[in-house]
């Protein structure tokens, strides 16, 4: 069995599950109190994945400008991808700079009844149309790659809230949790390596 045989087996033999991710309550949150949410962050950290699967996101019209179609609709008639609804996402903005301006128009005309989830890469903040159009209007969050606890489906850690809020833990003994050491080391690669002993350090 070769390396190419093995690396196919490894991405084809389970379907698609969506692990939740901790910043998902916090962009609930801003999407109530502002007309448009910015998400950054780097590539394949999860930004589209979040924003199709996790409610209220997975409800709203989905549009990325990786479509072709999608871009040349953007550039031409920006409108026409928000026709008929109030909930819309914008995925991989910073390719079409101008469509911000627009997104600025429709939500002035709107009253901001009108809610935009934008995401792309961490180079759009610098973008200077998004600190015109969107100055005041929008809330920005930086999605980071997905962490050992999200991967394992485990509850966030509140200890910075409550040690903020002057709450101390109990003192005790912490309970010992799952290893992470070798999935952290070895993350997606952990099945091929594992046929290679030689290449173990630890």
């Amino acid at each position: 069995m070769n390396i190419i045989q093995i690396m196919n087996e490894i991405h084809s033999e389970s379907e698609f599950i969506y692990k939740p991710r901790w910043i998902a309550s916090l962009l609930r949150q801003s999407v109530e109190n502002h007309p448009v949410l910015i998400l950054t962050g780097a590539r394949q950290a999860g930004k589209s994945t979040l924003l199709r699967e996790e409610s209220p996101f997975s409800g709203w019209r989905y549009r990325t400008m990786d479509n072709f179609d999608t871009l040349e609709q953007a550039e031409a008639d920006p409108g026409a991808l928000w026709a008929g609804t109030d909930r819309l996402i914008l995925d991989e903005v910073q390719k079409s700079p101008s469509l911000l301006s627009a997104v600025k128009e429709v939500m002035d005309k709107s009253r901001r009844k009108i809610r935009f989830a934008l995401s792309g890469s961490q180079n759009l903040l610098l973008m200077q149309k998004v600190t015109e159009s969107l100055a005041g209007r929008a809330v920005h969050a930086t999605l980071l790659p997905m962490t050992w606890g999200e991967r394992s489906s485990l509850v966030p850690s509140r200890i910075l809230e409550k040690l903020f809020a002057g709450e101390f833990p109990e003192e005790g003994r912490m309970e010992r949790g799952r290893e992470a050491t070798p999935d952290i080391l070895l993350r997606g690669f952990s099945r091929l390596l594992r046929l290679f002993p030689a290449l173990w350090w630890f």
